[in-house]
């Protein structure tokens, strides 16, 4: 049986997937011209992309799983060279990886937020290693400097903030090549696609060799990766509005900050210039499957962040990640969504002080 419409509009969500008029008309202008496979609007985005990103050569793809192929790819990622990952990450990742051949290597995120450590990938390090995946899981940014300076090819997974910078550089550009996506919730969402992005000319010649379609007098493998022009044009038009949804997501993070003094609550933000919030988690007393279920009764829609470390999803149960174990069962993502009001986000304070 159905809610009633009443009670739904009592419903605080996790997110707001709706589409705008402006997304509509554009859907309906492709309908009605025919251009939905290939047109003007891939171009526009590629673009537009250069600019968040601040990367020379863009590659538009159906999905960040399949970019993230393509970046291993093109760092000549195969049988037996290893990865490093944080295991508290999503487990598309493992896919993209076993796509190559080659083998993850995981390790914990600090205990202070939820950045990959630095000195858990230093102790990982051996002649197998051919790169690492850097993410700025829910929008939190850092320097990547010490990174480089261990010569390892870094590919950074700016799908939780395209279009951020750290220190006036653009996320993206700051190692060898960078990936992104632009699934449902994301910050650009166009319901699926994404992006790989690189100012290195010999890894962009590889990928458009890998993207291209084979030569009929000769078989060579390639993958039809491609995001169709009518997904292209939803991320374009909502790549206007980032900068606004960024700032309001600052301004509602500002007021948890303010807020939530609850003892029992750990934030793991000093202050709003720590991250650009694609999610704001808070880590709780108690495991997060009550808490959520209480938030829920209350009606208001929590977010679980990374359900399972990806050790465990492969089996390696021997290997200890404690950060990532206590992140797992303890962290809980709040709504942000930008169009949050005042009354609203008093209501989620409430309940959470409630529900500890």
């Amino acid at each position: 049986m159905n809610s009633s419409p009443e009670l739904n509009k009592n419903i605080i969500l996790q997110y707001d997937t709706t589409f705008s008029p402006s997304n509509l008309e554009i859907i309906s202008k492709i309908f009605s011209d025919g251009s939905i496979s290939t047109g003007k609007y891939q171009k526009l985005l590629k673009e537009k992309l250069q600019k968040l990103t601040g990367c020379k050569y863009i590659f538009l793809t159906n999905s960040g799983t399949t970019g993230l192929h393509l970046a291993l790819m093109s760092l000549g990622i195969s049988t037996r060279d290893e990865v490093i990952t944080p295991s508290y990450l999503c487990e598309q990742v493992l896919n993209s990886i076993s796509f190559t051949g080659g083998k993850p290597i995981f390790v914990d995120i600090n205990s202070d937020n939820y950045s990959i450590n630095l000195e858990e990938i230093k102790k990982s390090i051996n002649n197998k290693t051919k790169a690492i995946i850097v993410p700025y899981l829910y929008g939190d940014t850092f320097s990547i400097s010490e990174l480089k300076e261990l010569n390892i090819p870094i590919i950074e997974d700016v799908c939780h903030c395209t279009g951020c910078s750290v220190n006036k550089k653009q996320v993206g550009s700051l190692g060898e090549i960078g990936i992104t996506s632009f699934g449902e919730k994301k910050f650009l969402d166009g319901g699926f696609g994404g992006a790989v992005f690189t100012n290195n000319a010999d890894l962009s010649k590889k990928i458009e060799v890998l993207l291209s379609h084979s030569n009929p007098r000769k078989y060579t493998k390639n993958y039809d990766y491609h995001i169709p022009n009518i997904i292209a044009a939803i991320i374009y038009e909502k790549s206007f509005s980032l900068k606004n949804e960024i700032k309001n997501r600052k301004k509602i993070a500002k007021y948890y900050i303010n807020e939530l003094k609850n003892p029992k609550i750990s934030l793991r933000y000093a202050n709003v210039l720590d991250s650009f919030f694609y999610r704001f988690m808070i880590d709780i007393p108690s495991t997060k499957t009550s808490f959520i279920k209480k938030m829920r009764s209350k009606g208001i829609v929590c977010g679980v962040g990374i359900n399972h470390p990806l050790h465990e999803l492969v089996g390696d149960y021997r290997k200890k990640l404690p950060n990532t174990e206590f992140a797992v069962n303890y962290s809980v993502a709040l709504p942000i969504r930008p169009n949050l009001t005042e009354n609203e986000l008093n209501r989620i304070v409430i309940a959470v002080n409630e529900s500890v």
